[in-house]
């Protein structure tokens, strides 16, 4: 463990891109801002608001810094230990989570009196299993043959995960099982048995989409029905919502509640693009917004909204600008991995990135229905940056790997070709033995020719 650890550069931000990084810092940058603004929301000394996140950060930045500092080979080995960590994590969840903010129950636990959300940790060890499975499947071909290693290995667990995160969170499973094709197309799986559990899922999909059509009240109490209500009221107009043409004194209780939580949502959604379009129009400054006050998620789920209508269009086009950098930058690195785990665990941790980034602006901007998905790096929370930050740490510590054994390569390159040069420089042809030799048969030779010329030109 010594010999491990002992030639590490403990500087970590002059190691892997160091583009990425001032990207990263920036995102943070505006995340202060936004946690400085909502802050003002709730009664409370606006600078306790910035002491607590100081705290976050300063855990996250350490959580980062062990991260990047772990040995690459490590997280090849400890892919299907995180499985091991993340599954009991979203069954703890999902059987007696509590609520945070009001949000949904089996989204987060308490460790410690810390709030953690197991999804964004299962996230990235979805990512990281399947990018080791795949790089033994891709070079094993006696693998491929045998389904019921894949089915239990692969797809039992990836399953698991997958039910677990979309019961409570509709996004995050989207995100989840999206990054899981993705990984599944790159790292060359099987194209037939990919295409058959898609019709499979889409076919579950649908019949759950019928059966509340059928018999709405065999789902009450469940997420179906509020994700099929969030989908209605987003493609509906108000008049033809069935809820509103009912009075409120003759709804069930879970009719009231659903009408609470769809007005709530309508609310939220309209205040939402009315914040980007007061931005774009006049930026209200910093700390000044006026419609983060119908907004009760206004500091993770709509962190956006708010910092397009203080900062304008260049804040929002800055945030966008950076994410838009990042990708560019990862996209680069991936096609500079040397191994096939490398490429598959770039390739995904940056596919949850980006899915997160532009699900969250969609919403803000309502080209889709409202949901809840927090800002990467940007919405408050322990567990967002954290995560984002983690994920991060990994993606350079894969970067920094590559760029060391580029470097080494080079290093044995420029060794050899010194090596070379020596050699050719203390070779001599005149103290080889048979030298002078070599110069009397070469002017014999011209001489016999001379001497064949004379002889034709005299004829």
């Amino acid at each position: 463990m010594k010999n491990t650890f002992k030639n590490i550069n403990w500087n970590i931000l002059s190691r892997g891109d160091k583009v990425i990084w001032a990207a990263m810092v920036i995102l943070l940058i505006f995340s202060l801002l936004g946690v400085i603004s909502t802050g003002t929301i709730k009664e409370v000394n606006v600078m306790s608001v910035i002491m607590s996140y100081m705290r976050d950060i300063l855990i996250t930045v350490a959580v980062m810094y062990i991260a990047f500092l772990i040995p690459y080979d490590y997280y090849r080995s400890a892919a299907r230990w995180s499985i091991a960590i993340a599954i009991p994590l979203l069954i703890w969840a999902f059987t007696s989570g509590t609520k945070i903010s009001g949000q949904d129950a089996g989204r987060w636990v308490k460790i410690l009196g810390f709030s953690f959300q197991p999804s964004g940790l299962a996230l990235i060890s979805m990512v990281m299993y399947t990018a080791v499975y795949l790089e033994k499947y891709y070079m094993d071909k006696l693998s491929r043959t045998q389904w019921e290693k894949w089915l239990i290995r692969l797809w039992l667990p990836m399953g698991s995960m997958f039910f677990l995160i979309v019961v409570h969170n509709l996004s995050t499973g989207i995100i989840f099982i999206a990054t899981y094709y993705v990984l599944l197309f790159l790292g060359g799986f099987n194209w037939r048995q990919t295409c058959i559990s898609i019709l499979i899922l889409a076919a579950f999909v649908m019949s759950i989409w019928g059966a509340y059509k059928v018999s709405p009240s065999t789902f009450e109490g469940t997420r179906v029905t509020t994700w099929v209500s969030r989908i209605d009221t987003f493609l509906e107009d108000d008049d033809k919502d069935t809820l509103n043409k009912i009075p409120y004194s003759s709804m069930s209780e879970e009719q009231k509640r659903k009408w609470k939580e769809e007005e709530d949502k309508k609310i939220q959604g309209e205040a939402s693009k009315k914040a980007v379009a007061l931005g774009v129009l006049s930026p209200a400054g910093p700390g000044k917004s006026t419609q983060k006050y119908f907004l009760s998620q206004a500091d993770s789920d709509f962190i956006y909204a708010i910092l397009v209508e203080e900062y304008g269009i260049a804040g929002g086009l800055t945030i966008i600008a950076m994410f838009i950098l990042i990708l560019i930058r990862m996209v680069l690195q991936i096609t500079r991995s040397k191994d096939m785990f490398s490429m598959l665990a770039l390739s995904g941790l940056l596919c949850i990135m980006m899915l997160q980034a532009i699900i969250h602006m969609s919403v803000v901007i309502g080209i889709i229905p409202v949901t809840g998905q927090n800002l990467p790096f940007i919405s408050s929370g322990g567990t967002s940056v954290m995560m984002s930050c983690f994920s991060i740490a990994i993606m350079q510590k894969i970067i920094a790997h590559r760029m060391d054994i580029t470097a080494r390569e080079k290093e044995e390159q420029a060794r050899l070709n010194d090596s070379d040069n020596t050699i050719d420089e203390d070779y001599d042809d005149s103290t080889h033995p048979y030298a002078e030799e070599d110069d009397d048969f070469t002017n014999d030779e011209e001489y016999a020719i001379d001497t064949l010329k004379e002889i034709q030109n005299q004829k």
